[in-house]
């Protein structure tokens, strides 16, 4: 059995079910199963969330997933912006989808799921880290300490930076790719400045994972 059989049989599923919870046919589960066909991402990403297991335990890894947890992926109209910021004033934070996180890949955090989300960063000031159009995930109730990645909104624009806390009581919001873009200075006292939350993950591409590029 491969693991998308394996999963599917631990949840008690029939591959009649397990089809009509994904939008296919019976005959397209098998061939799955019996490695005839690849998912695509979004449909890898449909079995994810049937199964209750990530993407990379049902494309073979060996890696055991009995603990998932599934965290809100936010609108991509709110994107992180890894360059000049993104304007976010009156902007819903609606949330369209969910996302299958092993959970021990986020081993050692003591939120458990709490306040979470995943969104969409933008731009390449992030690069080699960040890349343009990555999905962070960020929680707001973990502490961010000096030299940590956050998503911090100043003057409503927001961005996915490093963050220094600077001694004068100023943030200096850290580019990596400094070859085309400068660290930003912050003066709390001048400028609405809001830590909205600590990158704890780099959401792997579907399709990658899924090896459909």
């Amino acid at each position: 059995m491969n693991n998308i059989e394996t999963a599917r049989k631990e949840m008690g599923m029939s591959r009649k079910q397990l089809a009509d919870a994904i939008g296919v046919t019976p005959s397209t589960v098998f061939r799955y199963e019996a490695k005839n066909a690849k998912p695509t991402s979004d449909i890898l990403q449909k079995l994810s969330k049937a199964l209750g297991v990530t993407a990379d335990y049902l494309c073979g890894n060996a890696m055991t997933l009995a603990s998932v947890v599934f965290v809100p992926v936010i609108d991509k109209t709110i994107g992180a912006s890894a360059g000049t910021g993104n304007g976010i004033d009156g902007v819903e934070w609606n949330t369209i989808d969910e996302y299958p996180i092993a959970s021990a890949a986020l081993m050692g955090y003591s939120w458990q799921g709490a306040d979470c989300k995943i969104i969409c960063a933008e731009g390449n000031s992030m690069e080699p880290v960040i890349h343009d159009g990555a999905k962070v995930l960020f929680a707001a109730n973990i502490e961010v300490t000096q030299g940590d990645i956050a998503i911090v909104s100043v003057d409503n624009r927001l961005f996915v930076k490093g963050v220094l806390y600077n001694k004068n009581g100023t943030l200096t919001l850290v580019s990596f790719n400094k070859a085309e873009y400068p660290d930003r200075i912050i003066d709390p006292e001048n400028q609405d400045v809001r830590i909205l939350g600590k990158v704890l993950y780099i959401v792997p591409d579907l399709q990658k994972v899924a090896g459909v590029i």
